[in-house]
């Protein structure tokens, strides 16, 4: 339960900052599957 209350008390910018990684990188994966299915 520690590692819980240490990850509340970290201000939103460094959540939302590592949310918007997330979805950047799961929107590069997404054009790279569409990029490769239309190329064959």
């Amino acid at each position: 339960m520690g590692w819980l209350k240490h990850r509340n008390e970290h201000p939103p910018a460094i959540n939302s900052q590592e949310r918007g990684v997330a979805v950047n990188i799961r929107l590069l994966v997404l054009a790279v599957t569409i990029f490769i299915t239309t190329n064959c």
